[in-house]
């Protein structure tokens, strides 16, 4: 999806509980479930990446470009999604490939970070499971009450 930019691709297996829910409502549930993991998932992603609101990055033009980028691609069968950013300067941001600390920058382990996204954009997320957690029980908590009051209808 995003050559030579950032991309997180997973893919959930129907070995957790909150998902093998959906499996009895078919292909079309699935896919639904999965679009909102995601959705959580690119909403937590675009609020950890930095914006460069100053002068300097205004007049260079990157703003919130890369903050606009972030585009997400739903496998079509099964339960597997990629958020990807096309940026190229978005493994700098996500290695710490800054080359000297500055006044929007921070030294933080073995690398140079935004000061607004310390440790990468992505990487804490997946070093913190309980932030994949939460967006997966957003995710189902919503769709199992969307399924309940369609299934309580359609009995009706």
């Amino acid at each position: 999806m995003a050559t030579g930019g950032l991309n997180l691709s997973f893919l959930f297996e129907g070995v957790h509980e909150s998902l093998r829910y959906f499996q009895e409502f078919g292909e079309a549930a699935r896919i639904n479930v999965v679009g909102q993991i995601t959705t959580v998932m690119h909403d937590v992603i675009m609020n950890r990446t930095p914006v460069d609101n100053t002068p300097r990055g205004l007049k260079k033009g990157a703003g919130g470009h890369m903050k606009e980028r972030w585009k997400i691609d739903l496998q079509s069968l099964g339960f597997g999604a990629t958020i990807g950013n096309p940026q190229h300067y978005g493994r700098t941001l996500e290695k710490g490939e800054y080359r000297v600390v500055g006044p929007r920058t921070q030294a933080s382990g073995s690398g140079i970070y935004s000061r607004q996204a310390v440790g990468g954009i992505i990487k804490p997320l997946l070093d913190n499971p309980a932030i994949l957690q939460d967006a997966i029980d957003t995710a189902t908590g919503s769709l199992k009450s969307r399924m309940s009051r369609l299934i309580t209808n359609r009995g009706a």
